[in-house]
């Protein structure tokens, strides 16, 4: 018997691109699944749009509402009732390809070792048009990866693109709930640097690629730094943590740099 899948799907005023979302899972090739909705308190059309939805597929949505606590807080409500074996995520914005679960879950039951599994991300335009497909950088060992979660420009991999088995979030806890910008961070060193984890060469999750505002762009820039840095403090020690808090400074400064100049060159950020 097939063992099924719980795609967690959190979301704050994504009317928008939620049913695509959506869609995206019930039309996967693999099957049992549930998808788990947790809106944040959304003030937009978000309950309109699953309450459509869920006039076809009434069995496989689950709809949850909460006080806006923030995504970290969201995907872990979903978590907690999830009743599948396999837990995936998904954001409201962002879309599976057509085999997705599938291929996520037949790679975990061939490797039963495993707490979970990260694959490739297609990253997409406005028009769903991929224009890049993001790989973690070849040959790293699992804690060259948990570091390079601390340490590099961008992170290796997309955390979406994870499948895990339900008990790995007993054994390596929740996401924590102090981050919203850098949680993806957090979760994944503490994950990998004491989990196993396993690699799929193959492109699972479509990131929608946002444009936002330079007001908006620079606040999200300086909430994920500031976590970052708390993130740093929080895992490492001595000479390295001073080296990563360094480090994390210049490389957050130039990004805020590159935001500011874009914008002025552009007219966008």
């Amino acid at each position: 018997m097939l063992k099924k899948v719980s795609v967690v799907i959190p979301t704050f005023n994504m009317a928008s691109t939620l049913g695509k979302a959506i869609a995206s899972v019930l039309s996967q090739s693999y099957s049992p699944l549930e998808i788990i909705l947790v809106d944040d308190g959304s003030t937009d059309a978000t309950q309109a749009i699953v309450d459509k939805i869920k006039e076809t597929s009434p069995e496989k949505i689950l709809y949850t509402r909460q006080d806006n606590t923030g995504k970290s807080s969201a995907l872990n409500a979903g978590i907690n009732n999830s009743t599948g074996e396999f837990i995936a995520f998904l954001d409201a914005d962002d879309t599976l390809p057509r085999h997705s679960l599938e291929d996520r879950v037949n790679f975990l039951e061939f490797n039963p070792q495993l707490d979970a599994v990260f694959t490739d991300t297609n990253f997409q335009d406005s028009k769903g048009n991929t224009y890049s497909i993001r790989r973690p950088p070849k040959n790293l060992s699992q804690s060259e990866l948990a570091f390079a979660f601390l340490s590099a420009i961008k992170t290796p991999f997309h955390l979406m693109s994870m499948m895990y088995r339900g008990p790995a979030f007993k054994k390596y806890s929740l996401f924590n709930q102090k981050y919203n910008r850098a949680l993806d961070i957090d979760f994944a060193y503490r994950l990998l640097s004491e989990g196993k984890t396993g690699y799929l060469p193959r492109a699972t999750y479509n990131y929608a690629t946002a444009t936002h505002d330079l007001p908006t762009r620079l606040k999200n820039r300086f909430k994920a730094a500031l976590e970052k840095t708390h993130i740093i403090y929080s895992h490492t020690l001595g000479i390295q943590r001073a080296y990563l808090l360094a480090l994390n400074f210049m490389i957050q400064t130039a990004k805020l740099g590159y935001d500011i100049y874009s914008h002025a060159k552009y007219g966008k950020s």
